[in-house]
C-alpha cells in the first residue's frame, strides 16, 4: 500500500521581542521658567530613540535622539525606541508647561466713550514688555511696544506681555468705541419771556463746531443759517 503524503504545515511565525519602553527624565517638570533639559534612555542595548514634540506619531523618520532635548516653551515630548529585528517600543510621553506671564492691565478698560480716551497699559512682572495692536490682530513679540495710547476713534486694542523665559500672557483689551458728539449749544440769556428785544448769544463748548439755528420751530440742519448772536424782537 502506498502511504498518503500530507502537505507540510507552515511554521508558526514567532513573535519578535519588543524594544524596552524609553524613560523620559524628568517625566514632568510641572511649570518651568527659562528652559528644561530632558534626557531619554532605553534599557535595550543598541536601540535608537526617536522623538517628536506635540505629535503622537513617532516613526523611524522622526528626530533621532543624540543628547538632551532642550524644551524652551510649553510642549509635550513623545519618544519611541527602535532596533532591527525587534518590534518598536510603545510610545511614551511627558508634558512640559512653561510658566505664563499674567495679562497686562489696561486702564480704563474697553467700553463706550464720548471723547478721546487715553489708555494706560501696565504689567506687574518686572522686566516684562507689553506689546499691542490696534487692528484686532494677535500681538506678537514683534508688535509695537505700548505703555500709553490716546484713542480718538473706535479701536480694537489688544495687548499681551512678553518676557524671555516665560510664556506670553493671555490677551487683554477689547473694543474702545469712541462716539464723539458736539456739545449742545447754550443760550445766553436762557429761553424765557421778555418785554423788549433781546440779543441771544449761542455757543458750544466743542472747539471748531459751528452753531446753526432756525426761528420757525423747525429742526436746524447743516444748511441752516449760522447763528452766533441772533437778535429777537419782542412778540
Amino acid at each position: 500500500m502506498f502511504g498518503v503524503q500530507c502537505p507540510s504545515q507552515p511554521a508558526a511565525k514567532r513573535a519578535l521581542p519588543s524594544v524596552a519602553t524609553p524613560v523620559i527624565a524628568p517625566a514632568r517638570a510641572g511649570t518651568f521658567t527659562g528652559s528644561v533639559s530632558v534626557t531619554i534612555t532605553t534599557a535595550t542595548p543598541g536601540a535608537q530613540i526617536r522623538y517628536a514634540l506635540d505629535s503622537w506619531s513617532v516613526t523611524e523618520a522622526s528626530a533621532l535622539y543624540s543628547g538632551p532635548v532642550v524644551i524652551t516653551s510649553s510642549a509635550t515630548l513623545y519618544a519611541r525606541a527602535f532596533k532591527s529585528g525587534m518590534d518598536p517600543s510603545r510610545v511614551v510621553s511627558a508634558p512640559y508647561v512653561q510658566q505664563q506671564l499674567p495679562a497686562p492691565t489696561l486702564t480704563p478698560g474697553s467700553g463706550w466713550f464720548t471723547t478721546a480716551v487715553s489708555v494706560t497699559m501696565t504689567t506687574a512682572t518686572g522686566g516684562a514688555t507689553i506689546r499691542c495692536t490696534t487692528d484686532g490682530s494677535m500681538p506678537t513679540d514683534s508688535s509695537p511696544v505700548c505703555s500709553r495710547l490716546t484713542l480718538t476713534a473706535t479701536t480694537n486694542l489688544l495687548a499681551r506681555a512678553f518676557k524671555s523665559g516665560l510664556a506670553a500672557s493671555n490677551l487683554a483689551g477689547g473694543t474702545y468705541t469712541i462716539s464723539q458728539k458736539v456739545a449742545s449749544p447754550t443760550f445766553t440769556p436762557p429761553p424765557g419771556r421778555f418785554w423788549e428785544s433781546v440779543n441771544v448769544n449761542v455757543v458750544t463748548a466743542t472747539p471748531g463746531a459751528v452753531v446753526r439755528c432756525t426761528t420757525d420751530n423747525t429742526d436746524p440742519i447743516e444748511s441752516s443759517p449760522i447763528c452766533g448772536h441772533p437778535s429777537f424782537r419782542r412778540t
